[in-house]
């Protein structure tokens, strides 16, 4: 098994209309699948988990966050490319948004759209249930800060 440079993202939350939105990035794929995903890039070398989480949040979304993030959790899991497995480890920091600010992508080569979604959109749209599960879990603990 493979084992690529370790990966980081933001899961952003806000709130409008006593409603929780989550900040999802649909990502261009050479199979033309739709892909919708928390933002999240590779580790590059000399970067810490959060310093990367933090520069990929601003190149897949055009919105600036604070260092003051929250560890939300790690997944791990295995894709097959081509003929090799191919290990991911990626480290999940969240943060809230009193507001839902519109995005807009600077890396238009990876990202095709960047847009805030329900929470039950964003649970269906993620195409890994640990991430859903992290999500979920972000929300039930900051629910009473975001209403």
């Amino acid at each position: 098994m493979a084992q690529l440079p370790n990966r980081a993202g933001i899961i952003a939350l806000c709130s409008s209309n006593e409603n929780i939105f989550v900040l999802l990035v649909r990502y261009n794929r050479k199979d033309n699948k739709v892909y919708w995903d928390i933002p999240r890039g590779h580790i590059e070398k000399g970067e810490s988990a959060k310093q990367t989480a933090i520069r990929e949040f601003y190149e897949e979304t055009g919105i600036k966050v604070s260092s003051n993030l929250y560890r939300a959790g790690t997944i791990e899991y295995a894709a097959r490319t081509r003929s090799v497995l191919i290990h991911y480890n990626i480290t999940y920091y969240a943060t809230t948004f009193t507001r839902c600010i519109k995005p807009s992508p600077i890396d238009i080569k990876e990202i095709a759209e960047a847009k805030w979604v329900s929470f039950y959109e964003a649970i269906n749209l993620l195409e890994t249930n640990q991430i859903a599960q992290i999500v979920k879990s972000i929300i039930y603990f900051r629910r009473k800060k975001l209403l």
